[in-house]
């Protein structure tokens, strides 16, 4: 799995997190935190299935596309 890239807009750090919901369903979301407000502070990503995607979905840039 590759390492998570920095926030792409303060070069703050993010974490990988698995939550179970009430259904059951597993899923793995990439939290962001930062305490200089970030644009995109507190954020939380949405589903994916394994630790890999979400790092994946993450770590993609425009540049990258």
């Amino acid at each position: 799995m590759d390492e998570l890239k920095s926030c792409p807009f303060c070069g703050g750090s993010a974490f990988t997190s698995k939550q179970t919901y009430p259904n059951g369903e597993t899923y793995w979301h990439i939290y962001h935190w930062n305490d200089e407000k970030c644009f995109i502070d507190d954020c939380i990503t949405g589903d994916y299935d394994t630790e890999a995607e979400a790092v994946e979905a993450w770590n993609r840039r425009a540049e990258n596309d």
